[in-house]
């Protein structure tokens, strides 16, 4: 018994093999928004009527401490330079007023955990441990010291 198809694209038909063919993914040709965008900005909005993106979680804004920049202050003008003025403004704005987001000290996020999920023959490979040289020891030392003060055990 054959598995053969008749497939008829842009007014020819094919006869198609089952084997050849391929889910059909349809290609957006053109995104409309039927919301005027009045701030002449080139940004997005996603509307909480939206399900094609999941759930959409929003961080809260925390003050930072006393002692800590904020990111408008740590960030080099000359990194910016390829931003017209108002969305250097715009940018620096959005990420003072997210800046617990953007700290130079790195953290722990409890919003998602990421999972590999492996086929039961997986058999993973041993491997030898690195060696670390001698050069580099107290730094890589300094630097795990440093994620344990930090509170970050893994």
């Amino acid at each position: 018994m054959a598995y053969s198809y008749i497939v008829e694209l842009n007014g020819t038909k094919h006869h198609i093999h089952a084997n050849k063919l391929r889910k059909f993914n349809y290609r957006v040709q053109k995104v409309t928004c039927e919301i005027p965008m009045t701030t002449g900005c080139n940004s997005a909005i996603i509307f909480e009527k939206d399900s094609d993106f999941g759930q959409v979680i929003v961080p809260e804004t925390k003050s930072l401490p006393g002692n800590c920049k904020l990111p408008s202050e740590r960030i080099e003008e000359s990194k910016l330079v390829h931003l017209k003025p108002e969305q250097r403004t715009e940018l620096l704005k959005l990420l003072d007023k997210y800046a617990d987001c953007f700290s130079d000290i790195p953290g722990f996020c409890p919003l998602v955990e990421h999972t590999v999920p492996l086929l039961d023959s997986f058999v993973p490979k041993r491997l030898a441990p690195y060696k670390i040289p001698i050069n580099l020891r107290p730094e890589v030392e300094q630097q795990l010291q440093d994620l344990l003060d930090l509170g970050l055990n893994f």
